[in-house]
């Protein structure tokens, strides 16, 4: 499309949006854009009379975007403005002139309008597809020395290019992000098929908690989402993310809806690797065959029995597991991008992602502006990505000093009163980009430590689950938070009481009456 032609296309729209009985919302930003594609000459050439052409056309077609009379215009008077400045072009002045003359329905009229705009977006986007290849094709040809790694060279511009792979190829207001015709019964019948797998849980993942089943709509976590684990610092954020991805592992057979093989990745922006690996030797040793393991045991362990074990026990339901440790000042979302496709590209259908943390990462190539824009637009990019490819996407996040000082002060349920609040660390509107919030902290009572977790934010959370959204779960000496999902419910719903796994393992209760039961 020439710029004339996108001159064209922005008066047509202009001049029949003003026909329209309720008009639609004006895309001032993308028309701007196409007038900034036309350099206004500082002096006009004589001889150059294209160039006089385009610089009149372009200030008739900024005065009609910058008015704002909702009356009609006098299609004689525009035509002879517009014959006037294309006297050269005529064949440009018959277009516009038919495209002005023509009569239309408002149907007719809405729809022009939204197809222009979907093709001036549709332009856009291929024009800074070319740029981003005529930026790495220059750096190939002209800068080579600049390429340090091949493979990083291609894996960046296979990121940067990944935005636009489906939008170029739709035919489709890639803004759109379903659209269904009642007039077509498949895609009726595909809406409810899709709701069925998410309400059902066959797009879920169960965790290893019945308490968190139960606050999760019965579901669990589910695939595509975004969810947020909040906490303040040393309240086992970490702990409690990696204890969601073993459940995975542990508590759901790996299937494939690609036919590629179930993967899930962990990237670690802080912990050493070598501290996960123990992490999950301890906690699995504890939970499965209920084996306190010390430090002590953590030395002596022979390093090949304890990698079988991890091993068997983390992808013997047949999922491929991942982990990474990466200095996070040298990683963007983008490289997070393109390992998900490399894993892709190697035959792995990537199903759950979990980065520990994803706000320690640099926000380079996010949207600028007042504190917290970026940090949210990046929270924002990442999810799309995931969601677009039915990623369970997992992240800890910290709470903000506000939420410190209430804790601080006391605040009694304190989970409960920062949870869904905006408490977040950088940005009081990640909770905006964000399917689900998991608010935990730590309390003791009775010299008893409990993990009390609050559900915040669920997006198409049942609303008569909302009782189940709070509850609590002991430290156990042996295991930490002990895994349930397979036998009695550890969790509680007020500290000091019994849960159904202290009854039958004869504990008494902190009450003075001993006889408290929690169910």
């Amino acid at each position: 499309m020439t710029i004339k032609l996108l001159l064209v296309s922005v008066i047509t729209y202009l001049f029949r949006e003003r026909l329209l009985d309720n008009p639609t919302d004006r895309p001032v930003a993308l028309f701007q854009g196409v007038l900034d594609l036309v350099k206004a000459p500082e002096v006009v050439v004589a001889l150059d009379r294209e160039t006089t052409m385009l610089a009149e056309l372009r200030k008739l077609t900024a005065g009609m975007l910058n008015s704002y009379d909702k009356e009609p215009y006098d299609v004689g008077l525009l035509l002879q403005k517009i014959q006037i400045i294309t006297q050269i072009e005529p064949v440009l002045f018959e277009a516009l002139r038919d495209a002005l003359l023509i009569e239309l329905s408002e149907a007719e009229l809405k729809k022009s309008c939204v197809q222009i705009v979907v093709e001036l977006r549709q332009y856009f986007r291929e024009h800074e597809a070319y740029a981003i290849l005529n930026k790495y094709s220059y750096i190939a040809k002209f800068r080579p020395e600049e390429i340090k790694d091949v493979s990083k060279f291609i894996s960046d511009l296979q990121a940067e290019l990944e935005p636009f792979r489906a939008k170029i190829t739709d035919t489709k207001d890639p803004a759109v992000v379903a659209e269904v015709d009642l007039a077509n019964t498949e895609d009726v019948v595909s809406v409810f098929e899709r709701a069925r797998e998410k309400r059902s849980g066959s797009l879920a993942f169960r965790t290893g908690w019945q308490a968190l089943n139960r606050a999760l709509d019965d579901v669990g976590l589910r695939r595509g989402e975004t969810i947020l684990v909040t906490a303040l610092q040393f309240k086992n954020k970490s702990g409690f993310t990696r204890d969601l991805l073993s459940h995975i592992c542990l508590y759901n057979n790996a299937v494939s809806t690609t036919g590629k093989k179930p993967t899930i990745l962990h990237i670690s922006f802080e912990d050493e690797i070598e501290t996960t690996f123990d992490y999950y030797y301890r906690k699995l040793k504890g939970n499965i065959e209920r084996i306190k393991i010390t430090k002590e045991d953590l030395i002596n362990a022979d390093p090949v029995e304890k990698a079988n074990y991890v091993m068997s026990h983390l992808t013997g339901n047949g999922f491929r597991v991942v982990f990474m440790r990466v200095n996070p000042s040298e990683w963007t979302y983008q490289e997070i991008f393109n390992k998900i496709i490399k894993l892709e590209t190697d035959g792995c259908e990537v199903q759950a992602l979990f980065l520990d943390y994803l706000a320690m990462i640099p926000t380079t190539g996010c949207v600028q502006g007042p504190q917290g824009v970026d940090i949210r637009d990046l929270f924002r990019r990442v999810r799309n990505f995931t969601s677009s490819r039915d990623i369970l996407f997992v992240t800890p996040h910290q709470l903000s000093p506000d939420a410190k000082l209430l804790d601080r002060q006391g605040t009694i349920d304190f989970v409960k009163q920062v949870a869904g609040k905006g408490y977040t660390s950088g940005s009081r509107q990640i909770d905006q980009e964000i399917d689900t919030e998991i608010c935990i902290h730590i309390e003791e009572y009775d010299s008893k430590a409990y993990q009390v977790v609050q559900i915040g934010k669920r997006r198409d959370g049942e609303v008569d689950n909302i009782k189940h959204r709070y509850f609590a779960l002991p430290f156990d000496d042996i295991a930490g938070l002990r895994f349930d999902v397979l036998g009695l419910d550890t969790s509680v719903t007020k500290l000091g009481v019994r849960s159904k796994q202290d009854i039958a393992d004869g504990k008494q209760a902190s009450f003075l009456d001993g006889d408290m039961i929690d169910f």
